[in-house]
């Protein structure tokens, strides 16, 4: 009788535990959840939080030179309003008029990335972060 429970305890022990890769020794982030209590969003989550911070300004920066450069078809590295347009970049072609300070009918990723720039220390305010 002890050794069933011995062994009930071990096996209950081993599936709660993490599963470990046997090269590497960490937990493996393949390992989905498939308990029907968790909702189906929150059972393949990763298994890293959320970038913040500078971190997550630096993958939105990322992000957007990709599509400016997905967008920018004639590869001169800049965007006219029709581009911009019709690559769904309706920020910049909403404001293109603004980003464009040297009204040559283009604008470039630097363009771009200084109005951001500009409005955001607006939006804040003096001594503004």
């Amino acid at each position: 009788m002890m050794n069933k429970l011995i062994l009930m305890a071990i096996w209950a022990y081993a599936a709660a535990a993490p599963v470990v890769h046997a090269a590497g020794g960490g937990q493996d982030p393949a390992v989905k959840c498939a308990d029907p209590c968790v909702p189906q969003h929150l059972r393949n989550a990763p298994a890293t939080a959320p970038a913040s911070g500078e971190a997550l300004q630096r993958q939105a920066l990322a992000k957007l030179r990709q599509r400016f450069n997905e967008a920018d078809l004639d590869a001169n590295g800049a965007l006219t309003e029709e581009e911009a347009r019709k690559a769904g970049l309706g920020y910049v072609a909403n404001h293109f008029a603004d980003i464009d300070t040297a009204r040559s009918g283009k604008v470039t990723f630097d363009d771009l990335r200084n109005y951001m720039s500009k409005r955001r220390k607006q939006a804040l305010g003096p001594g503004g972060q």
